[in-house]
């Protein structure tokens, strides 16, 4: 073999290398970057709550939220559903629409939360949250979101069992 082949098989090794190398470096600055969506219960003797949270390193871009019941009846927030089992009630918190909303690594959106006040009975505030863990317990909320490059990623939480 001589000089000038060497020097060929040479070049094609290091563009096969630079390639993996590249390769490699795409997929570490896609993994860099991935969201974790999760949806996080709030189960207390003061409140009661649900909450979508992004626990990764990168932003996250909700794309649809499904709130699914034991009968397989299905809406698109969790305040529709709660509201058409508890009318004419006041919450200390929730959000309506989260489709297409950004949120940044660490932080949440509350979706539902209900608040013992001092300004209130604590017995019609406990007759409140049971009728409230009554109506989540039987829920599935389904969350799908992407990261910055449009990877498209589901999670899933069945509230039954939690609230018992």
């Amino acid at each position: 073999m001589n000089t000038s082949e060497i020097a060929l098989v040479v070049a094609i090794a290091s563009i096969l290398l630079s390639m993996y190398t590249a390769y490699l470096q795409r997929k570490h600055d896609i993994l860099s970057v991935r969201p974790l969506g999760y949806i996080i219960l709030l189960n207390y003797e003061t409140n009661i709550g649900v909450k979508i949270v992004n626990y990764g390193v990168g932003p996250m871009n909700i794309i649809d939220l499904k709130v699914e019941d034991s009968n397989h009846n299905t809406t698109d927030t969790l305040i529709e559903y709660i509201e058409n089992k508890m009318t004419g009630e006041t919450w200390s918190d929730f959000v309506e629409e989260v489709v297409n909303r950004p949120l940044a690594p660490n932080n949440e959106i509350v979706l539902f939360l209900y608040k013992y006040d001092e300004e209130d009975s604590k017995d019609e505030f406990d007759i409140k949250r049971n009728k409230l863990r009554h109506i989540l317990k039987g829920l599935k909320i389904s969350l799908t979101y992407e990261d910055l490059y449009h990877n498209k990623f589901l999670f899933c939480r069945e509230l039954k069992g939690l609230f018992e």
